[in-house]
């Protein structure tokens, strides 16, 4: 594996999803809908792998939000950002 690949657990992000930001407040029936925010939380992480911002990411899953037809949490797209940053780059990312 090169320096500049990541790998990410989709499980690690599924409970990322689930536990942070959980936009329509499915979490109590998670077991029926593991992979509901799948395609969200893989774009965010894909996000931060390219280089975007923390604060790039939560706006992301801010307008994930919107496009759901619901308003989007700031703290709760904020706490998933910090979560998905620490996933994707572990003990690399300084705590600010």
């Amino acid at each position: 594996m090169k320096s500049n690949e990541y790998l990410c657990d989709l499980q690690t992000l599924r409970n990322i999803a689930f536990t942070c930001w959980d936009p329509i407040g499915i979490a109590g029936s998670r077991n029926h809908h593991e992979d509901e925010y799948d395609a969200y939380i893989l774009q965010a992480a894909g996000l931060a792998i390219r280089g975007r911002s923390r604060e790039d990411v939560a706006e992301f899953l801010i307008k994930c939000c919107s496009e759901m037809g619901i308003g989007g949490d700031a703290a709760k797209a904020a706490k998933a950002a910090q979560a998905i940053f620490r996933e994707v780059f572990g003990a690399k990312l300084a705590v600010v």
